[in-house]
């Protein structure tokens, strides 16, 4: 966890509030992009995705990992039925079979973040306080 921390440190970021939203663009050094948005009351992240550049140098499609672009079920309605699930890797001659116990995901909401996350967590907030954004308006937008 100490690597991605250094890794956001490094990263060329630039960062914009808006609507609510803390809004921090991110530019690894392979050129790679992350976006992440924050609720500016609760501090909890909104959207996380992520951008690679092509072969030829054009930005790619956002792939969503968090938020608005990700297809997450709705937990109200989801259960998971005991049942044997084949997964299969890219490289198809490994197979595993996994047994899944039956899961109600409707108690979802009483999982505990372990403790070594949660301290991950506070790391990266304490870092992105910091950080000087702009606000909705604040550029000088001068017609040409």
């Amino acid at each position: 966890m100490a690597a991605w921390i250094e890794m956001l440190k490094s990263a060329q970021k630039t960062c914009l509030v808006q609507d609510g939203r803390k809004k921090i663009h991110y530019t690894f050094k392979d050129q790679t992009e992350m976006a992440e948005e924050y609720d500016m009351a609760s501090f909890d992240l909104l959207v996380r995705k992520f951008r690679k550049k092509s072969s030829l140098g054009s930005s790619g499609k956002w792939e969503y990992e968090i938020g608005e672009g990700s297809s997450m079920p709705n937990l109200e309605e989801l259960s998971i039925r005991e049942s044997n699930t084949a997964v299969s890797t890219i490289n198809a001659a490994n197979l595993a079979i996994i047994a899944l116990q039956s899961i109600d995901l409707r108690d979802f909401n009483t999982y505990q973040k372990p403790n070594q996350i949660v301290e991950h967590e506070k790391i990266i907030q304490k870092e992105l306080r910091k950080m000087k954004a702009s606000h909705d308006g604040d550029v000088e937008c001068n017609p040409s």
